[in-house]
């Protein structure tokens, strides 16, 4: 044997009970035994040392005994045969002595107890020793070192006289048969059962690294010395005669294919020039076989290992397939199925030395369902197990489109946004299971519990769990984007989408930047939420402003993006962000308001836009602040006299109520603030008009109406800022406080612990926007005891109130620069106490929008006041602030502010809802018919069909109009009608039967009036009703089947009953149609390609 590099070789147990392996350090001349742990991956391989053997001899050959585990035979230079004891630690040893020393150049075990030693050449001596190992067989564990009487004197066999043998293994099937290979002469196979000693030649070169295929032990594999060449032989091939005289085709090809020269005789697959021969950065330039290795558990599965560290895996299959019932007994040639280079870098010009895959194995496995590993030693002596990459990754593949399926995926592989789409094709049960089989046991295999008997106990459960047919379908594409992180419990445990969208934020917060724990939102809270989400985003420096809290609007948009992108979110998780509209409709998110706030609780924002819509029906008067008279130093002091708004719990919807927002001849339903300031009823005016003939009315007709409105809403007085328009700020304030929980109530709503710092300047912030001075002083004394810095804005507030401005800005040193920069309330407090100017309070955008516009209409003088709404009407059009309802109301302007908002956020079906209310009654803008339409069809190809009746009813009847809807209802979409002529069964009895019958239909058939009436053929043509395409027997008419002895009861039930498929219009009985449709997509009528059971979103269970 050539010379061995420093780590030294290495070998694992041909016992499959035994999961042990062999390290043989040829430096330190040690030998050690190592047991692997239960897993089998490539990044993770632990093992320990079981016991090792010190001071062996100088080895050139060496053998593992494949039934004495303990039992290792070492050969070394001087013919000597060492017999190690390896499992006790006892280095314990027998030698086995030739006639003449000669260099031990093979030695190879039997299953049978014997041990085959293979010298070099020699005069007057026999070159191949078969010694009789059976009495070390019964080797005692528990004892160590040998036998007394273990001794081997001679050996049993001597043959081969005078050559050199150079290679030598046992056939395992018939352990008295070995093949030998002969130096410059070829391969000899003995049976040593043959008293005349006849042998199997073949002539060749490729006489050594001997290897035999022990799961198909006809082949046997063998390279040369000189050449990077593997032979793979056929022991079939012995008799000429017999070959020839053979009839099977693969053995008539073979015979053909030898004769000719192809191969050599006997050989039955040549691999020339399969190992890469050149490497500038080696002395060597060429690269010669190291050793070959037959894998136990795969037939064909061969491992080549060059001197340049490169390991190839070779699949060989026989070239012509053989007949079921033909069995081929001749040699048979083999061509390459596959090939998989195992360590791809050997030729990196970067790799060191070191690296270098100096010796390898086969792991004898336990079954041959798992995926086939092989533990490599490197020249740094690092151990590595590596899996041979599954042949089920190509059997899948053939099931994935190349094409992709749908448009707006075409694009740059690196762009999330345009990445190619590949699924595999949707299977049916029960042929899902058949089909996927492979890979399935392949995911569970691959890189499991190999090891151990236990351990492969359970991995024969998790084999027979995978290929149990399951209800739910298996997602057998890894999503490289999808994340691995484990999803809050709240994730799972909650039903309703909006909980599990917050747990989603909050788990994507958590990750991406610091633990952030989202309050539960209700109707009333949602100024805390707000004030709890800025400073949560600040934190994350998610905000654009760096000198104060971040806008509303920019919170808003933060706080939805976080969800937008669903890329490394796990796939429970992308489902849920993908299919939120449907998930929504199926919780009936529709015009009931109040429910639609619970739906869409997780975005504030949205609630917000449906309290405005909703509000309470009870108005509670008591207990309000009176208004301020107007004094810039005094603008704080209350005076008596009813208040000039109180906090309004109605909404856009009940304000309507009994024509609450009507006076003639203006119907102000739904409209805004700016809507109402501006005298603006839309670009369709005259649908606000009770004479739609008539002129627009001006501006002091407006102010007339409105007066009659506010007695209808009972409104008080506006007493504060001098104004032309009184009636006007009525409105425009009640419309600021749609909605809006009083502040008592939402504090009442929050628990001792739940009084956040936020609540109570939010609280205090509102009372002074309504002038409730001595509120917000109380508000301010009860938080101290828990936030005692709130004690000195209390103390400023109380210097204002007696009139002492100067003295609160000068003595407490307040200053507008330094407000707070977290909270936007608290920040709103002290600009306020150190401007006294009523513009700053409006322009600090992190305030919510219909706080900001309740302080314009209630301080700015009338051309302030329009400039200002004129401008942010704009900004939210700009931006798609949907907090811009407060100011446009349910009009022309909100469809411009909505059309941003569907553009950043994809959200039309909250869109469509909400402009239903006034589209096409009040609206007529195509982008509200496109988004209908867009929402109805996204209901429709996702099956909701009972949400997207329900929205169209309702939606039809939101647009009625003196009591008819403008919209025209669906038409009827269920009747009977034949599918020949199109007549409708409905009207059967309309028309007088003539003496031809009906539509002259001729009526010598006695039984057709029969038909007729019993609805099987139609009145109008009179042909019958169609075939079901299953059975093909006529729908309606009695089966032929006995259904009534049926054994399932939905089966009886079921089989009375047509269905018809409204694409391709073909009919089935109903019990056919699920016996169908449970295993495939398409039609069953062969020229029909029509898929009738398509399923859009298949991971949503539309059943």
């Amino acid at each position: 044997m050539d010379t061995r590099p420093e780590p030294g070789l290495v070998k694992w147990s041909a016992n499959p009970n035994h999961d042990t392996f062999l390290h043989l350090n040829i430096l330190h001349r040690v030998v050690s035994l190592y047991e692997p742990s239960s897993t089998g991956e490539n990044t993770r391989f632990p093992f320990k040392q079981v016991s090792k053997h010190e001071e062996i001899p100088p080895l050139n050959t060496y053998d593992w005994s494949p039934t004495v585990p303990g039992l290792v035979a070492i050969g070394t230079n001087s013919g000597v045969v060492n017999l190690l004891r390896v499992d006790d630690g006892s280095n314990a040893y027998l030698e086995l002595m030739p006639r003449f020393h000669r260099h031990c150049q093979a030695v190879a075990f039997s299953t049978q107890a014997k041990l085959a030693v293979g010298l070099d050449r020699v005069r007057n001596d026999q070159c191949l020793y078969v010694w009789d190992v059976n009495r070390l067989s019964g080797l005692d564990p528990a004892v160590p070192g040998f036998p007394s009487d273990a001794s081997l004197d001679q050996p049993a066999l001597r043959l081969e006289p005078s050559v050199s043998v150079s290679s030598i293994k046992f056939f395992e099937d018939n352990p008295n048969t070995l093949v030998v290979g002969i130096k410059a002469q070829g391969l000899r196979i003995h049976d040593l059962r043959d008293p005349s000693g006849a042998v199997i030649n073949f002539q060749t070169k490729c006489n050594n690294n001997l290897a035999i295929d022990y799961a198909n032990q006809n082949y046997f594999a063998s390279s040369p010395l000189d050449q990077p060449t593997v032979m793979i032989w056929d022991r079939r091939a012995g008799s000429r005669t017999d070959v020839r005289t053979d009839s099977a085709v693969q053995v008539r090809a073979y015979v053909e294919a030898a004769d000719a020269g192809d191969v050599p005789w006997g050989s039955v697959l040549q691999l020339n020039g399969i190992l890469h021969t050149l490497d500038t950065s080696r002395p060597d330039k060429s690269s010669f076989v190291r050793s070959l290795r037959y894998c136990r558990d795969h037939a064909g599965m061969l491992g080549i290992l060059s001197r340049t560290g490169q390991l190839k895996v070779v699949k060989a299959t026989a070239e012509f397939a053989a007949s079921e019932y033909e069995r081929c007994t001749g040699p048979e040639l083999l061509r390459v199925r596959k090939s998989h280079e195992m360590d791809p870098t050997y030729l990196d010009p970067s790799r060191k030395n070191k690296d270098d895959i100096v010796s390898f194995d086969w792991a004898t496995l336990s079954s041959p369902a798992l995926r086939p590993r092989m533990v490599i030693l490197r020249a740094s002596g690092k151990f590595e197990l590596m899996e041979k990459p599954v042949f089920t990754a190509h059997h899948t593949s053939a099931m994935i489109p190349w094409t992709v399926p749908h448009r707006g995926l075409e694009g740059n592989a690196n762009d999330l946004g345009n990445r190619q789409y590949h699924s595999l094709v949707r299977l049916e049960q029960p042929h899902h299971t058949d089909m996927l089989g492979p890979l399935l046991v392949e995911n569970v295999l691959a890189g499991g519990m190999v090891f151990g008997g236990e351990n492969r106990k359970l991995m024969k459960r998790a084999v027979r769990s995978a290929m149990t047919p399951q209800e739910s379908r298996v997602d057998l594409i890894m999503d490289s984007m999808a994340g691995k992180a484990t999803l809050p419990g709240s994730f799972a445990e909650s039903p309703a989408v909006a909980e599990k969208l917050r747990a989603l934020r909050t788990h994507s917060l958590t990750a991406n930047a610091t633990t952030i724990t989202l309050p539960t939102s209700t109707g009333s809270d949602y100024h805390r939420v707000h004030a709890h989400l800025h400073e949560s985003l600040r934190a994350m420096s998610l905000s654009t402003n760096r000198n104060g809290p971040p806008s509303s609007r920019e919170v808003h948009e933060n706080l939805v993006e976080v969800t937008m992108n669903p890329a490394g979110l796990p796939k429970e998780a992308q489902c849920v962000v993908d299919h939120t509209k449907y998930l929504r409709a199926q919780e009936m998110y529709l015009f009931d308001y109040n429910a639609n706030k619970k739906i869409a609780s997780e975005d504030p924002w949205l609630q917000n836009l449906w309290e405005w819509l909703a509000g309470k029906l009870s108005i509670d008067l008591a207990d309000i602040a009176p208004p301020p008279p107007f004094d810039t130093l005094h603008m704080l002091v209350p005076t008596n006299g009813l208040p000039d708004c109180p906090p309004m719990r109605e909404g856009a919807e009940s304000a309507a109520v009994d024509g609450g927002m009507i006076s003639h001849p203006l119907v102000l339903d739904y409209l805004g603030v700016y809507n109402i300031w501006a005298n603006d009823l839309g670009r369709k005016s005259s649908c606000r008009l009770y004479d739609s003939n008539a002129a627009d009315p001006d501006a002091a007709m407006w102010e007339r109406c409105l007066g009659q409105v506010a007695k209808k809403q009972r409104l008080p007085r506006f007493e504060g800022t001098p104004t032309k328009w009184p009636h006007h700020r009525q409105v425009c304030l009640a419309m600021c406080q749609w909605g809006h929980a009083s502040v008592e109530e939402a504090d009442d709503q929050l628990s001792a612990s739940e009084r956040l710092f936020a609540a109570h300047t939010r609280a205090t912030a509102q009372a002074l926007f309504r002038g409730d001075a001595e509120g917000a002083i109380q508000i301010l004394k009860t938080a101290s005891s828990e936030h005692p810095e709130l004690l000195f804005v209390s103390l400023a507030l109380q210097l204002i109130k007696r009139g002492d401005l100067d003295m609160a800005k000068q003595q407490l040193d307040f200053d507008e620069r330094v407000a707070s920069k977290t909270d936007p309330y608290l920040r709103a407090i002290s600009s306020l106490i150190a401007t006294g100017d009523w513009a700053t309070i409006v322009d600090q955008d992190a305030l919510p929008l219909r706080d900001r516009v309740f302080v314009a209409v209630r301080y700015f003088g009338d051309d302030q006041l329009g400039n200002w709404l004129k401008e942010q009407v704009s900004l939210a059009v700009d931006k798609g602030d949907v907090d811009g309802v407060v100011l446009t109301g349910v009009s022309d302007r909100l469809v411009d502010i909505f059309s941003k908002y569907v553009e950043k956020f994809g959200d039309y079906q909250t869109a469509t809802l909400v402009l239903s209310i006034c589209s096409p009654r009040y609206i007529d803008d195509h982008r509200c018919k496109a988004w209908r339409n867009a929402y109805r069809a996204y209901l429709q190809r996702n099956r909701a069909f009972y949400s997207r009746a329900k929205f169209e009813v309702e939606s039809t009847k939101k647009s009625k109009r003196d009591g008819q809807p403008i919209i025209k209802p669906p038409f009827r979409q269920i009747a009977l009608r034949c599918i020949y002529c199109d007549a409708e069964v409905a009207l059967h009895g309309q028309h007088a039967m003539g003496p031809m019958g009906p539509m002259g239909i001729n009526q010598s058939n006695p039984l057709m009036g029969t038909s007729i009436s019993a609805g099987i053929s139609c009145w109008s043509c009179g042909r019958h009703l169609p075939r079901c395409v299953v059975c093909l027997e006529v729908i309606g008419i009695p089966r032929s089947e006995r259904l009534e002895v049926a054994a399932d009861h939905e089966t009886r039930l079921a089989g009375r009953f047509p269905t018809f498929c409204l694409k391709c219009e073909h009919v089935l009985h109903l019990d056919h149609a699920r016996e169908w449709f449970a295993r495939h997509v398409e039609c069953p009528v062969p020229e029909c390609r029509c898929r009738c059971n398509f399923r859009a979103n298949p991971e949503l269970n539309y059943h």
